[in-house]
């Protein structure tokens, strides 16, 4: 994982944001591999955020509150982008830092994109309430990497977490 230090003139081939971190550099840091969930047998929104809600639920925030805002976010609006993929987001108060999760389900499922085509990978966003810059710029960074084409393609046929966490190091 890279530090802000090691990334400020280290990469200079990447864009960068303020305080010299490149952009994927807050997604990959946010990501683990252990936080790149692949093949998921989810069929529906409800089970996704459930999962994804356990899973997150180890940095010591409720498993059910941290469904609750996610479901509460999707009711605002769908955070579908079209082109089978997703940027589920939600500030959960409490929790210390960002975390993101990639998950790619099994099989796509209806979550009310613009293009209303199913979706099967998501970048599931649950941050800390209070620091509203640091969400908009992981929100930003999550959007411009799926909006390349080269990279949806790259995770659909990426066969390991390692395979995708690659991806977010390397590209915007």
């Amino acid at each position: 994982m890279q530090t802000q230090q090691a990334a400020v003139g280290g990469q200079p081939d990447l864009p960068h944001r303020r305080g010299g971190t490149p952009c994927t550099t807050r997604l990959a840091d946010a990501c683990p591999p252990d936080n790149i969930l692949l093949d998921v047998p989810v069929e529906g929104t409800i089970q996704l955020f459930d999962l994804v809600a356990r899973h997150v639920a180890r940095s010591g925030v409720s498993a059910e509150r941290i469904g609750d805002e996610l479901i509460k976010r999707e009711r605002l609006g769908s955070t579908g982008l079209g082109q089978g993929v997703a940027i589920p987001h939600a500030c959960v108060d409490g929790l210390g830092s960002a975390v993101a999760l990639f998950v790619r389900t099994r099989h796509p499922f209806a979550f009310n994109a613009p293009d209303r085509k199913p979706v099967s990978e998501f970048v599931v966003l649950v941050l800390p309430l209070a620091d509203d810059r640091a969400h908009l710029e992981l929100l930003a960074d999550a959007a411009r990497w799926f909006g390349e084409r080269a990279i949806r393609q790259a995770s659909r046929d990426a066969q390991t977490p390692d395979e995708i966490h690659r991806l977010m190091q390397r590209t915007v």
